[in-house]
């Protein structure tokens, strides 16, 4: 499948709480030591070994990055030393190899907030001497200083992106016209925790005597009807319009159901043209009815908690503490929030988001917009970016061959599974990540749009579509006068 051709809705222009967990503000999800610290490094072996390994001595590489409490999310890239965390510890010994390896000091310059990245790339990119060699920045805003002109392309940069430590779906989705200034890989544990799934509470499910959802997507067949079936079957309400108690839902989650399902039912309303340039499709009938199914089994149908709808009696209460509680089926949020599951009591299991149908040919993992890919400025020497795809390449394949391990084994088989069977749904939700274009550029609002009227349990679309297809248009046609430039 093209992975170019799923780029898809990406909207939403509703604000999440975008993470740091660096250094003082980390989200500690893991606490098992590993004696010393040390992690192998990368190694001459296979596809290890034509790394580079030039000598930098004396040079600087400095990331740029946010520092923000967070509940839910990973956003680490270095750490002053080992706090007997596995994950810090591991994140310590990789930058300290590379390190020794290259002769290079990595550093990481903080910004309290990620708001504040944007001024100070276009600050230190116009000042020509730009101190940061690698901005790790939320792909949502990045889209405007791409078309500033401010970053350098991947290519230019000199990295491999067909090794396996850096995500290609991820950049072929952010690629326009050949052209990608997005990196994206391994080094960032963040784009594992903002990919979107599916959690199910696996007591409910037996209680129900419902299909084993792992066979369900073992054989392409679990889709959002099997789903929207399975929620009716869980929902019970006492009967009033409130939630209480003595109510079990079908699903809870986060207002952004739409536009996610949408990336994942595999809907192109923009689409890239035979040169790799959006075109925007307009409302076609299978987008039409995709948005009636989507409304009816997530917005109209009184069995879904969501956020900032649902009323609660308990003003404690939220969508999260509805599922962790016991009471709902599944649960709908980015795999970093499901931090918040560690100490539930009952069973539970992930999966992917559902397929829109069986047609469908795979299942696809949309990213949360707020996630960060790195970009590097244009202001750079050719000795500097000689170096940064040095140390890039190195961090990103020992990540791959350490710290992605570090992950899976301790944060997430570790601390937020209960079962081999999810590890084998991460493999999957893992293995299709994608941004889609229309929420990264946001396209003539078209994401607040089918959000908003989602929300508002509208179900005609498309006059609204049409009222601001003069500004979608408008707005892809300055994006392709940049990359055609």
């Amino acid at each position: 499948m093209n992975k170019r051709l799923i780029s898809i809705f990406l909207l939403i222009t509703l604000s999440a709480g975008v993470v740091s967990c660096d250094r003082g503000n980390n989200v500690k999800d893991t606490d098992t030591p590993i004696g010393d610290g040390a992690v192998d490094a990368p190694d001459a072996e296979d596809i290890y070994v034509d790394l580079p390994n030039d000598d930098y001595t004396g040079m600087e590489f400095t990331f740029a990055n946010e520092v923000e409490a967070s509940s839910w999310c990973i956003l680490t890239l270095d750490c002053d030393e080992p706090t007997g965390e596995v994950l810090d510890n591991a994140i310590y010994q990789r930058n300290r190899s590379i390190e020794e390896k290259l002769g290079v000091t990595i550093d990481v310059q903080e910004y309290s907030r990620a708001s504040e990245l944007p001024a100070a790339i276009r600050q230190n990119a116009m000042s020509g001497d730009d101190p940061i060699d690698v901005y790790d920045v939320l792909t949502d805003s990045s889209a405007a200083l791409i078309q500033e002109g401010y970053f350098m392309t991947v290519d230019d940069i000199g990295i491999d992106i067909e090794k396996p430590w850096w995500n290609k779906t991820v950049m072929d989705s952010l690629t326009v016209g050949g052209e990608c200034y997005s990196i994206a890989g391994d080094l960032s544990i963040m784009l594992w925790e903002a990919s979107y799934g599916i959690v199910f509470n696996k007591d409910i499910a037996a209680r129900l005597g419902l299909e084993d959802h792992y066979d369900l997507v073992r054989d392409g067949k679990w889709t959002l009807d099997v789903m929207y079936e399975n929620m009716v079957a869980a929902w019970e309400s006492n009967g009033d319009l409130t939630v209480d108690d003595d109510d079990t839902f079908g699903m809870c989650g986060t207002n952004r159901f739409m536009p996610y399902m949408m990336i994942a039912g595999g809907e192109n309303i923009v689409s890239a043209d035979e040169s790799g340039f959006p075109e925007f499709n307009g409302l076609g009938e299978r987008l039409v009815d995709m948005y009636s199914k989507i409304l009816g089994v997530y917005y109209t149908f009184d069995g879904v908690c969501i956020e900032g709808r649902t009323v609660f009696k308990d003003t404690s209460k939220t969508f999260h503490t509805v599922f962790t509680s016991g009471d709902s089926l599944y649960y709908f949020e980015p795999i970093g929030c499901n931090v918040v599951l560690r100490d539930v009591k009952f069973d539970y299991g992930y999966l992917p988001m559902p397929k829109y149908d069986e047609a469908q040919e795979d299942y696809i993992t949309p990213i949360l917009q707020y996630a960060h890919t790195m970009c590097v400025t244009k202001s750079k020497s050719a000795e500097e970016v000689e170096m940064i795809s040095a140390v890039l390449e190195n961090l990103a394949a020992y990540s791959h061959k350490n710290i992605r391990s570090v992950y899976f084994d301790t944060v997430l088989e570790g601390k937020r599974t209960r079962d081999d069977g999810t590890i084998e749904m991460f493999d999957i939700i893992f293995s299709n990540q994608v941004f889609s274009p229309v929420c990264v550029y946001n396209w003539g609002k078209l994401s607040s749009v089918l959000t908003n009227n989602a929300m508002n349990k509208k179900e005609e679309i498309v006059s609204s579509v049409e009222a601001i297809t003069p500004a979608i248009k408008a707005d892809i046609e300055k994006t392709v006068e940049f990359y055609t430039q």
